[in-house]
Order: C-alpha cells, then sequence, then structure tokens
C-alpha cells in the first residue's frame, strides 16, 4: 500500500514540475533514458539536458519538501 501511495505522490509531484524541466525528468526516471538519449529526443544539447535535469530535480525535491510538510500538518 505504501509503495503505490509513493508511486501517486510522485506523478503528482511530477505533474507539478515546470513544463520544461518536467518532460527531461520524466525521460530519465521514468523510460530510463541517457542523457544523451533525451537530447537526441528532445532536439537539444546534451548541456541543456544536464541542466534541465538539475533544475527539474531540484524543483522536485521542493515539492516533496512541501508535501510531506502538508501531510505531516494533516496528520496531527
Amino acid at each position: 500500500m505504501r509503495r503505490s501511495m509513493d508511486g501517486h505522490l510522485a506523478i503528482e509531484a511530477l505533474e507539478e514540475v515546470d513544463a520544461v524541466y518536467r518532460e527531461p525528468v520524466a525521460l530519465f526516471y521514468l523510460k530510463d533514458l541517457s542523457y544523451k538519449e533525451i537530447a537526441e529526443i528532445l532536439d537539444v544539447p546534451i548541456g541543456t539536458i544536464m541542466s534541465r535535469l538539475s533544475r527539474g530535480k531540484a524543483q522536485l525535491r521542493e515539492i516533496f519538501k512541501r508535501k510531506e510538510t502538508e501531510t505531516s500538518a494533516n496528520t496531527l
């Protein structure tokens, strides 16, 4: 049960990531593609993919922190 809730939370969080970062993050984590493969699919330089992944991961961390705080507050 916990695992499916975590998966649902991850998808919710991914939907909140800015669109420009969402696609590379989804391709990286959900499709397990390399930076090079993502760059080819999105037709952008690999450095751009690295940057977008970094920013997308940072957004995900912040979203997870916020959701964790919200969940903790709701259980009190």
